[in-house]
């Protein structure tokens, strides 16, 4: 163990911890990645030596295998997220746009009201073929690569901001959970409701086969008003994000801490941490959500001057609770299976440019 230790002194290697909460005079298996060689190094030490090698690794801002972030520096973490960001927003839209395309006819249009899941997507292959499954995915292809590498950068630098300030230490009674992972988490709604708003709204109104440059009082392209009706919805959207978000950021701290070996088994335990994540997050935000595609859908004013609270007062006395979560099917499927795929991506490209850079 001195000898390992003299090795890993000086040297850039990132300690890649897999194994459960140690117990007094246990051995463990060391997993430590060499970034020069690019080897994945297993070696069988004791409990003091495995706390020792992880205390220094923290100490020198190194991530816990399984986090979204560490504390290499702001600038560093920054620009780590930016890069993770958008291979994670780039592969979401493209494996689940048809889910969110069925999810939306069934929130937003009228004659779908009474139409399941699969009823849904059979009219649309009737009518519209397989391409109408991806019908107005450009804007959400370039705005989630945008959006989402801006608000993973935004965790980033506010986790990486929080070393040595009271935001590092663990909330009392919440068993580990820190002030710089909720923090992070509303800075990268902020970030991600003011870019995706506009972008919504686009793929809202093609979805339902309308067009986005439309609205009440728009009299061009570039005027004022059409700026405004592009931030339509922008109050639901944000508290749709913040919801979807803190839930995401949390569970994936929780879960890289408390159950390391089973979110860092390979493919699987990143398929799964993101799918999983991603999914609660959405049951927790989706009546924000519903609220979201009608108001951005809504061509008549049913819905302008009116609150959040209101909107889900009237769909819950029309509806029902269950109006509340229309198109949670599809919409769950869509999450599941497009954010573990894209997990697993931002962790190939987080190694990535972590080994190189």
């Amino acid at each position: 163990e001195l000898h390992l230790a003299r090795k890993l002194q000086g040297s850039r290697l990132r300690s890649a911890f897999s194994a459960s909460p140690p117990h007094q005079n246990s051995d463990h298996s060391l997993h430590i990645f060499d970034q020069k060689k690019g080897l994945l190094i297993e070696k069988s030490v004791s409990t003091n030596f495995k706390l020792f090698i992880m205390a220094q690794a923290q100490a020198e801002g190194l991530r816990r295998k399984g986090e979204i972030a560490g504390h290499r520096g702001m600038t560093k973490e920054a620009a780590t997220g930016l890069v993770t960001g958008v291979a994670y927003g780039m592969t979401s839209p493209i494996v689940g746009h048809p889910f969110d395309t069925i999810k939306t006819k069934m929130q937003a249009e009228k004659i779908y009201a009474k139409s399941n899941a699969f009823q849904v997507g059979r009219a649309v292959y009737a009518s519209q073929g397989i391409a109408g499954f991806w019908k107005g995915i450009l804007p959400p292809l370039a705005g989630s690569a945008f959006y989402r590498g801006i608000l993973f950068s935004a965790y980033s630098a506010t986790f990486a901001a929080s070393k040595g300030t009271v935001l590092e230490k663990p909330i009392p009674g919440t068993n580990g959970l820190r002030g710089a992972v909720l923090l992070g988490a509303l800075n990268a709604s902020v970030a991600r409701a003011a870019i995706e708003t506009p972008l919504e709204l686009m793929k809202v109104r093609r979805q339902t086969g309308q067009k986005w440059t439309t609205g009440s009082g728009v009299t061009g392209m570039f005027s004022v008003n059409q700026l405004a009706e592009l931030y339509k919805g922008s109050g639901p959207t944000f508290a749709r994000t913040l919801s979807m978000l803190g839930s995401f950021f949390i569970i994936v701290d929780y879960s890289a801490r408390l159950i390391p070996d089973v979110v860092n088994t390979p493919l699987i335990g990143p398929f799964f941490k993101g799918g999983l994540a991603t999914t609660f997050g959405w049951v927790m935000a989706w009546p924000f959500e519903t609220v979201k595609s009608r108001v951005q859908a809504d061509m008549t004013g049913e819905y302008k001057g009116q609150s959040i609270s209101k909107i889900l007062r009237s769909i819950i006395a029309k509806e029902g609770i269950k109006g509340m979560y229309r198109g949670i099917g599809p919409g769950a499927t869509r999450s599941f299976v497009a954010n573990g795929c894209s997990m697993i991506v931002f962790h190939y490209a987080q190694d990535w440019v972590e080994k190189h850079f």
